[in-house]
């Protein structure tokens, strides 16, 4: 999971996907796990929590990645 905002050197990013909590350095991908895959496959909301860039403000918001369950089977089945 990763986040396209400008974000302080330095700083976490947080994701809350369905019930689990998500941390990792900012301006890399955080790894998620099988619930949170099967959260984003059942389109639950993302909740997102980072640091930006100049301000260093903290950024909270919350998302929907659409259609996220159709990318999954046509990646699987490329992969296949």
């Amino acid at each position: 999971m990763g986040l396209s905002e400008d974000k302080y050197p330095g700083s976490k990013v947080y994701f809350l996907i369905g019930k689990h909590r998500y941390v990792g350095d900012g301006g890399y991908y955080v790894s998620v796990d099988s619930a949170g895959l099967q959260a984003l496959r059942n389109g639950e909301v993302i909740q997102f929590t980072y640091t930006n860039w100049p301000y260093r403000a903290e950024i909270n918001g919350a998302d929907v990645l659409e259609d996220f369950e159709t990318a999954y089977q046509d990646c699987v089945s490329f992969l296949n």
